[in-house]
Parts: C-alpha cells; sequence; structure tokens
C-alpha cells in the first residue's frame, strides 16, 4: 500500500468569513504513478490488481489514468462514484502498463445537487468541496480481502464474513488468529463465515474498553495472497424500553455531537487532530458517547473513540435531506 499526496486544499477562504457557494465548484488532481514493480506479481508474472482507496471527499468524484505517451481519449478509464462522502475504491488496473509511468487524474464536482448530501436545502454548519482525507494506492493479487466483518458475542465467540474480489478457487483457506487463539476455513464463494473463539475474553466496557486484533489470511495452496487486520471488541449493546444497555447493563448515555470543521482548514485535518476531539469528549467534557454530525467521519477519530471507550453513534450523510430512487438505494447500500 503506498499513500499518496494529493494537496487536499479546494479554495483558499478568507479568515474572517466565507460564503459556501465559494467552496462549490469543481476541483481537480493529478498525480504521477511509478508502476514500475506495482502491476505484475513477481513470481507468477500474472497482472496484480491495483485500485484507488479514497478515505474522505465531498462531490460527485470522477477518476481516470492516462498512460505517459498514449492518446488521451483511448486511455481514459472513467468511473462515476455515487455521491457517498464515504469511502470508496477504484480500479486503475487496466489503465496501467507494467513498467510504464501513468497520470492519475482525479476530478470531484463540488456544487450542490439532489443527490449531494448532505445539504438538504437548509443546514447550519459549513460543507467544503473536495479530497480531505487520505488516498492511498494499493497492490494486491488478482484475488484478495475485500472486507472483514467481525461479529462478537460476549461468550467469546467472533464471527466474521470475510469478502473476497476475484476469482475463488478450491484450494484457498482462509487463516484467522486473535493471539494464541487460531483457525483455518476453506473459502467458500465471495463471501465466507467463520468462526473463532477467544478463551477468556475480556469485554469492551466504558472504563475499560478491552480491544483485540482479529489476523485474516487468504491462502491459496501454500501462497500467502493477503493479509488484513481488523480490530474489535466484546460487547453487546441494545435499547430497550427503559434506556440503553451495554453488556447486560443499563447505561445513561452523555454525549454531544461533534463536527470534523476545523478553524482555517475546514475538514482537512491530520489524524492527531481527529483523535485529539475524542480525548477532549472523554476525558474534559466527561462524555460517553459522541454522536458524528452528519455524516461519515475520520477513522482515525472512531478508532480513537474504540479507545477511549466512548459509544458512537454514526450517521449516513444528510440533515433534513432525502435525494432521489437512486440516492436511497445507495444509503441503504451504506
Amino acid at each position: 500500500m503506498k499513500k499518496i499526496v494529493l494537496g487536499l486544499c479546494a479554495a483558499a477562504l478568507p479568515w474572517a468569513s466565507a460564503r459556501a457557494a465559494e467552496v462549490w465548484y469543481i476541483p481537480g488532481w493529478m498525480r504521477t504513478a511509478d508502476t514500475n514493480g506495482l502491476a505484475y506479481a513477481s513470481c507468477t508474472n500474472v497482472y496484480r490488481a491495483a485500485t484507488c482507496r479514497f478515505r474522505g471527499w465531498d462531490g460527485d468524484c470522477n477518476w481516470w489514468t492516462a498512460a505517459a505517451n498514449a492518446d488521451a481519449e483511448a486511455a481514459r478509464l472513467a468511473e462515476e462514484i455515487a455521491a457517498t462522502n464515504a469511502a470508496f475504491r477504484a480500479e486503475l488496473t487496466a489503465g496501467l502498463t507494467p513498467g510504464e509511468g501513468a497520470e492519475l487524474v482525479i476530478r470531484v464536482d463540488s456544487r450542490e445537487s439532489l443527490n449531494q448530501p448532505p445539504f438538504g436545502y437548509v443546514i447550519d454548519y459549513m460543507t467544503y468541496g473536495g479530497l480531505y482525507r487520505e488516498v492511498w494506492l494499493e497492490v494486491t493479487e488478482q484475488t484478495y480481502i475485500e472486507d472483514v466483518f467481525v461479529q462478537p458475542a460476549l461468550t467469546g465467540v467472533a464471527r466474521s464474513t470475510v469478502t473476497l474480489d476475484g476469482a475463488v478457487r478450491e484450494s484457498m483457506a482462509l487463516r484467522q488468529h486473535v493471539g494464541e487463539s487460531r483457525k483455518a476455513t476453506a473459502v467458500s464463494g465471495a463471501e465466507t463465515e467463520t468462526a473463532l473463539y477467544v478463551p477468556g475474553a475480556a469485554r469492551w466496557e466504558l472504563d475499560a474498553p478491552a480491544l483485540y486484533t482479529l489476523v485474516t489470511e487468504l491462502w491459496d495452496g501454500e501462497a500467502l495472497l493477503d493479509r488484513v487486520e481488523t480490530r474489535f471488541g466484546f460487547r453487546e449493546a441494545s435499547f430497550r424500553a427503559d434506556g440503553f444497555y451495554l453488556n447486560g447493563r443499563r447505561v445513561k448515555l452523555v454525549g454531544l455531537n461533534r463536527h470534523q470543521s476545523f478553524p482555517y482548514v475546514g475538514y482537512a485535518m491530520p489524524a492527531s487532530m481527529q483523535r485529539y476531539d475524542a480525548d477532549i469528549l472523554k476525558n474534559e467534557l466527561g462524555c460517553n458517547a459522541v454522536r458524528t454530525s452528519h455524516y461519515p467521519q475520520s477513522q482515525h477519530f472512531i478508532d480513537r473513540c474504540d479507545e477511549l471507550g466512548l459509544l458512537v453513534f454514526t450517521e449516513i450523510p444528510g440533515w433534513q435531506h432525502i435525494g432521489d430512487a437512486a440516492w436511497k438505494e445507495q444509503a441503504v447500500r451504506n
């Protein structure tokens, strides 16, 4: 995985005040990517897959790659990504030639539209255009782990759904471990259900947020294709008629809303400041819960909440806003 520095500022705003329309336009970025050693699997001489992973953005996002010495239109690969403000991946493989440089071009349309949350006509906070979080160039084998969704139980059993991208073969297997607990599971298709027992697992509590790391490896025979680490905690949360319960114990929720906007820089703040906001909520303001108003927020902030014992109520993009049928479908899927 290679981190790409794109430059996050979509518009330079005045120190004193700004109108929202000043950031509602179409900024773009372009960077040169060196594909030497990236597009080939060194031992199999088979094309690997290359994807660009985006963590935070605001607008309809188009991307394409163009080989350095190729006709721009012939090399153009365009993919429309529905406006969700959520993280997404864009496949680049078909636009890359092993050993040759390529230009990665990204355009973000930040203008307001029906399907462009989180506007909703009337809002009480500022939204900003462009890319404002990390972008990575990922190179994988043709079949790789796309997602590991963990569902832990208070019994100490960590069930997970492992989603693969690419061709699945009978020779493939998943090997998972949490500490000394290990288990191998045959790949059953694009999605494989697994279960791993962790003896003596400590519960995730507000004052003692125990966290574990599930390591998932994808093997094809004796060849390791991919490895993913997923952090989680053993906890059970539920709402009942008389309130909220965590691990069977009634808890009074004390929390605040949190916006990710900072003075002068908007949304484009580094991991250290995202994490520091969680520290303030927990340690200075005495909160045990936070609501992410009103969009998916930095994973650095969410991770820090897990570490501190801070409950998180996450929201999809939007506030008093519902788009058309396509928007609704995307919202449900996310």
